[in-house]
């Protein structure tokens, strides 16, 4: 199930970063974002079982494959965005920071999930211009 639900996110994550040609930073979190709410909505179901409280051995398979694409992302773009806080322990933040907000947003029709998206991106706008990351002049 999780290895299925990994390649579709790696699919749909390459398909979108085609269309970020200037290799933006902001713009491959904010793609990286995108997948994991689109796959989170579609597998509501699922999700909903995917939480601390109960079955948490489903939980660290898919955990602990955000956090190594979030991981990624960091490393690769560490000379541009640099974070003032080791890459895994940044990543293990951030991942778990969205799921929360997720699993509490109780977003259930296309509304919903419209607004929690957009909150989304804005919460992820604000982490990633603020102090947790120092912009690297001459990159």
């Amino acid at each position: 199930l999780f290895r299925d639900m990994n390649e579709e996110l790696d699919e749909e994550f390459e398909k979108r970063q085609k269309d970020n040609t200037a290799d933006d930073p902001v713009k491959s979190y904010e793609n990286l974002l995108d997948c994991f709410l689109a796959q989170y909505f579609s597998l509501k179901d699922i999700a909903r079982q995917v939480n601390l409280e109960q079955n948490t051995f489903l939980l660290y398979p898919y955990y602990h494959y955000m956090v190594d694409n979030t991981t990624r992302l960091v490393e690769h773009y560490f000379n541009r965005l640099k974070p003032n806080y080791p890459p895994e322990q940044l990543s293990s933040f951030i991942v778990m920071g969205i799921y929360g907000y997720l699993h509490f947003s109780g977003a259930n029709t296309p509304e919903e999930q419209h607004q929690v998206t957009r909150n989304a991106h804005r919460l992820l706008s604000d982490l990633l211009h603020s102090d947790i990351f120092r912009k690297v002049t001459g990159s």
